[in-house]
């Protein structure tokens, strides 16, 4: 059931962009957003998570084990049939990198969400982009990632 509202959700958001100019807004460089020490840094995966492609759209999703619809570990994947999480396209191992590059304001329905946009570094997607959202945490202004996935990449 989640797995349908999901779907659903992102066909209603899908339907609303195309009805909807100037709903999203690239606000990487909005300093009300205090994004700039964020934007444009390399991240390094911690712990193997999982790439999710909703109904083949870009950008991929980097989701950690247990999020909505996505199994609680590795394991549990390799066990299950591929039927039972037809949306993960791959996994994003551990040392596997990305950079950060966009804050996008998303306005549809009348609320803001903010999603984080970056590009793989290496891997089977490398340069393909990534919505990274369900991995950050922003508040008071100030930009991070989950420490428990995540960690800036060495030398940045």
């Amino acid at each position: 059931e989640l797995k349908q509202h999901r779907r659903w959700s992102y066909v209603v958001q899908c339907v609303i962009l195309l009805t909807c100019a100037g709903c999203l807004q690239d606000v990487s460089n909005d300093p009300a957003f205090r994004f700039e020490r964020f934007a444009g840094r390399c991240f390094v995966a911690r712990q193997d998570m999982f790439i999710d492609a909703v109904e083949d759209m870009e950008p991929l999703h980097i989701e950690y084990p247990g999020f909505i619809d996505i199994p609680n570990s590795i394991a549990d994947y390799y066990k299950s049939p591929k039927s039972k999480y037809p949306d993960i396209v791959g996994i994003f191992r551990a040392g596997q990198r990305f950079r950060v590059n966009r804050l996008i304001r998303d306005r549809l329905s009348g609320m803001t969400q903010l999603h984080v946009i970056g590009v793989f570094l290496d891997g089977k997607f490398k340069d393909k982009p990534v919505e990274l959202t369900n991995l950050a945490v922003g508040q008071h202004g100030e930009w991070a990632f989950d420490e428990a996935y995540l960690a800036p990449c060495r030398n940045e």
